[in-house]
C-alpha cells in the first residue's frame, strides 16, 4: 500500500517500493 511508503518515507525501505512503481 502507498500508505506504507508515506509512512517512512525516510526510511531506505521506502526505496524498494518505489522502485516497483516505476516498473
Amino acid at each position: 500500500r502507498a500508505e506504507k511508503i508515506f509512512s517512512h518515507p525516510q526510511q531506505p525501505q521506502s526505496v524498494r517500493p518505489r522502485l516497483t512503481t516505476q516498473q
